[in-house]
């Protein structure tokens, strides 16, 4: 089975000069869950846009590793839900 995993660095999102969410990083590991709590309006949504790639980060760096080689953003819909 292939290992995958995920890296946020640093990621953050602005919406017309507003700053929706900054310096969010993480790295989940094979078989590895995140849960995203939080208030209305504090980016929930957003980033899970971002990870399933359906907007682009503002800043940071996000990407998809599978068995250590980097896969391309067009195929991170293949390893995310939303």
């Amino acid at each position: 089975m292939a290992k995958i995993d995920l890296f946020c660095d640093d990621l953050g999102k602005k919406y017309t000069g507003k700053n929706i969410f900054s310096g969010l990083s993480l790295k989940l590991e094979n078989k590895s869950s995140l849960a995203i709590t939080g208030k209305n309006g504090t980016g929930k949504s957003t980033l899970i846009k971002i990870l399933a790639n359906l907007i682009r980060e503002t800043r940071g760096e996000y990407s998809i590793k599978i068995d250590n080689k980097e896969i391309p953003r067009e195929k991170y819909y293949c390893y995310t839900g939303y």
